[in-house]
């Protein structure tokens, strides 16, 4: 009788000790499973960083193109501003040059 109730005893016990491994297992697993998505998180941010500063250096040079474009467009016109009085200038030269010329001729 005795000896059957410790037999008992020893088998619960080691009943419960496996629960026990189980549970612990489990817990492993799971801590585990939390490090990796705490990891691929980080990552994640990470990469979302990165992008970001991508996309920052992007458009900061995006927005330095546009600048030196704007800078060419705005000399090109002043250039084309400027072009047109010059035909007009060597006109004066010319009609200035040709009074002088008649006056020469009158004096002669």
């Amino acid at each position: 009788q005795q000896l059957q109730e410790h037999q008992r005893q020893q088998e619960e016990e080691q009943q419960q000790d496996e629960q026990k491994q189980e549970q612990q297992q489990l817990q492993e697993q799971e801590q585990e499973q939390e490090q990796e998505q705490r990891q691929k998180e980080e990552e994640q941010q990470l990469q979302e960083h990165q992008d970001e500063e991508d996309r920052q250096q992007q458009q900061e040079q995006d927005e330095e193109k546009e600048e030196e474009e704007d800078k060419k467009k705005k000399k090109k016109q002043k250039q084309q501003e400027e072009e047109p009085q010059q035909p007009q200038r060597q006109q004066w030269q010319e009609e200035e040059e040709e009074e002088e010329e008649q006056k020469e001729r009158r004096r002669q």
